[in-house]
């Protein structure tokens, strides 16, 4: 479990590197690629949760880091249904996403994106601070993407559950395991409602 959490800083520290030498912020397009149809809601919507924490605030002293994270999208567009379903694992220091499935009207056009942290430093003396990434699911048609865009800033401790608010969206975050955390984000706009999941690994002592 080590292994694979210092695995995911690195991975995290070297995709920030990429980000930073992109004027416009973005670490990795992966290209439009073709998906089937989804046949259901993913099982990150339906499974059942205990170890429910009120808020951030109230994780104990560890850093949180990303493993990997599913990103839903679920709705009508222009009165028609419209499903997307992308995945991303943070193990690989590419962290190319893919999109498992996808239901889009041929002629429209869609980009979605939510807010998220990738790093959770909640030590009481913070060493590596907090980061956040827009996480991205985008349409053509029937062909479609998952990509990332890279918060240009660090967050001070405390403001990560300010930032997912202001951008419209709701949290729970659950402890799965005593070294394993998970974060639900949801947002609704218009006939549209997505949700976001990121699991991470704990670590109490950095």
């Amino acid at each position: 479990m080590k292994m694979s959490i210092l695995i995911g800083i690195l991975g995290l520290a070297s995709m920030a590197g990429a980000a930073k030498k992109n004027d416009s912020g973005r670490f990795y397009f992966p290209g439009w690629s073709s998906a089937p149809a989804c046949s259901g809601r993913p099982e990150f919507l339906t499974e059942t949760r205990s170890d429910f924490l009120k808020s951030l605030a109230d994780l104990p002293s560890v850093v949180l880091v990303a493993r990997d994270a599913e990103y839903y999208i679920e709705g009508e567009k222009e009165k028609r249904p419209m499903r997307l379903y992308g995945y991303q694992s943070f193990l690989n220091k590419q962290a190319s996403g893919r999109v498992i499935c996808g239901d889009m009207p041929g002629d429209l056009k869609e980009r979605l994106s939510l807010v998220a942290p990738t790093l959770i430093d909640n030590q009481k003396v913070a060493t590596i601070g907090q980061t956040l990434w827009q996480f991205q699911l985008i349409s053509d048609g029937s062909r479609f993407a998952f990509w990332n865009l890279k918060k240009p800033m660090q967050e001070a401790r405390g403001n990560i559950e300010k930032r997912i608010q202001e951008n419209g969206a709701s949290y729970k975050i659950y402890q799965r395991s005593h070294n394993e955390y998970e974060l639900l984000i949801t947002k609704t706009v218009g006939s549209l409602t997505q949700h976001l999941s990121i699991r991470y690994d704990a670590i109490k002592k950095y």
